[in-house]
């Protein structure tokens, strides 16, 4: 994944807010926080399904891993987010699922199916659990997926990441 540098965040338009959030993070000096993202909430979006996709794919070339915000309606949310979801297990790109109600494991419920079926990680929403997140489950996801695991983990799962959690 040499060169690829940027999180890029998928989320359903009535969770913008919890990612608008997540980029004050980013912003605040008082937070210990790295995150760039590879899409934008200024961009207007073409109406046209195939442009939209053709922008996706490019925007995910330079993407590291891929945060999927879990709210209400994203299991339901078949146009994009399971194309970004697809795009980033084809691409073996490690997954975070951020799950926006604070579950701590999947959320059968809310998370969608092609997540369920893929290598990733679920957390419940917060900087200190994302932050986490990011720094370390990029190379638990290496080793993981090396031996062909698909399963789906917790912070609590991970030893090293649960000493620094509790």
């Amino acid at each position: 994944m040499e060169g690829r540098n940027k999180t890029y965040v998928c989320f359903d338009a009535e969770d913008a807010p919890m990612y608008e959030l997540m980029q004050t993070w980013d912003e605040n000096d008082n937070f210990d926080f790295n995150f760039y993202d590879a899409c934008d909430l200024d961009e207007s979006c073409p109406e046209d399904e195939e442009e939209m996709r053709r922008i996706i794919s490019k925007k995910m070339v330079d993407a590291k891993v891929l945060v999927v915000l879990i709210g209400e309606n994203t299991k339901y949310l078949y146009k994009y987010i399971k194309y970004e979801i697809e795009l980033a297990v084809d691409a073996d790109l490690p997954i975070i699922a951020v799950n926006l109600n604070g579950k701590k494991e999947i959320d059968k419920e809310r998370c969608p199916l092609s997540i369920d079926e893929a290598l990733s990680l679920h957390i419940p929403f917060g900087e200190k659990e994302l932050r986490l997140a990011l720094e370390k489950w990029p190379s638990y996801h290496e080793a993981y997926s090396e031996k062909g695991d698909n399963k789906n983990y917790t912070l609590k799962d991970l030893d090293e990441l649960n000493e620094l959690v509790d």
